[in-house]
Order: C-alpha cells, then structure tokens, then sequence
C-alpha cells in the first residue's frame, strides 16, 4: 500500500515508519526537519522535507506520492481534558475548547497510552473499518492517582494544588478502549500506567 506518513520523526511516527516499512508499505515521509532526511532514506522511504502548514508544499507531495492512505501522526502531547462521569467512548464528541492541564494531583481522570502501543494501533488501523477508535490503555485513573507515582518514578515533586482548582479539575472523565479491544481484537502490551511507569 502506498502511505504518505505526516509526522514521520515525531513521538508516533519514528516508530510508526519501521513498522509500516516491515509489513511491506510503501511510505513517503513527511518532514520539516533537514537533519532527518538521511535517516528516513536509509530506513526506506521516500522523503518529502517540508512543512505540512505550507499548503502549496503538501499538494505538490500529495501529487507526486499518489497515496492510497495518508496517516496523520503530526503530534502536540500538551494534556486536554473533557468533561463527563463517565469514560468517553467514540461516538463522544471532541471538545475542541478543552483547556490544557498542569501536572497536579487533581480528582479528574485521565488515560495513557505507550507510544508504541499507539504506532502499532496506527498501523492496524491499516485494516480496520472507518471510523473512530480510542487507542488508551484499560485503565483510566484520576491524577491525585498517578501523578504521585509518575513523580516518584522520575524522581520529582508532585506539585500540589489550591482547593478551587482541584474542584475544577474533578470533571475530566478518560475514555474507554472497549470498542478497539472487543471488536478490533487490539490489546495495549502496556495495559496500565502502572505499567509503563514501572519502565521509566
């Protein structure tokens, strides 16, 4: 299958190309960083340097890959949360005016997932139906949970919070991987924060 991959050196897509290179794709890589031009060659794809904000630039590539797919692996990891009792599903809108979140031991919940685990759920997503799917680990925890631990793990202080904004924090609710894990036959090799906090 012929992929263009947009992202290719960030925290998905470096581990994503190899895989897509393994199974047998034909990938052209999208970069806006010179210095990774060599080392995305060597790996075996085609390579684009540009910026996927300069339109004209992306056509041009789009024109000359001729994709059947383009994979969209452009990341931004600061946190957003949003509001709900219960664990999003995919049929849960996006809430595009979500605020950022600090690192702080606040009451709302949230979910993680390995990077890896997300590149190889990228790459099955190859074959899967359309459609939206959450690829998160299995269990959603509340950050007066985790950050403690995620703390002690990296060996820094939890940051405490003020009351109020604790009280604002309580409504992030996490999402559920029912769907990829029941119907899409996925499974998370890291099913817990618990676990990938154990690596660090």
């Amino acid at each position: 299958m012929r992929i263009f991959l947009a992202g290719a050196t960030g925290v998905i897509g470096r581990r994503l190309l190899p895989v897509l290179l393994e199974r047998g794709h034909e990938v052209t890589a999208l970069t806006r960083q010179p210095d990774e031009v060599a080392r995305l060659r060597a790996l075996g794809a085609a390579t684009v340097l540009g910026d996927v904000l300069d339109r004209d630039a992306v056509l041009r590539a789009m024109r000359s890959a001729v994709p059947e797919v383009v994979m969209h692996q452009l990341t931004d990891l600061r946190d957003q949360d949003q509001p709900g009792d219960v664990p999003a599903t995919e049929s849960t809108p996006l809430d595009l005016a979500a605020s950022g979140r600090r690192l702080a031991t606040v009451p709302g919940v949230s979910n993680f997932v390995h990077v890896d685990d997300a590149a190889q759920a990228a790459a099955a997503a190859l074959d899967w139906p359309p459609g939206a799917v959450n690829v998160c680990d299995d269990r959603p925890a509340a950050g007066r949970e985790w950050v403690p631990a995620f703390c002690r793990a990296v060996g820094a202080p939890a940051t405490p919070v003020p009351a109020r904004e604790a009280e604002r924090n309580r409504w992030a609710r996490g999402a559920s991987n029912a769907y990829a894990r029941k119907d899409l036959s996925w499974r998370p090799a890291y099913p817990s924060w618990r676990a990938g906090f154990a690596t660090l």
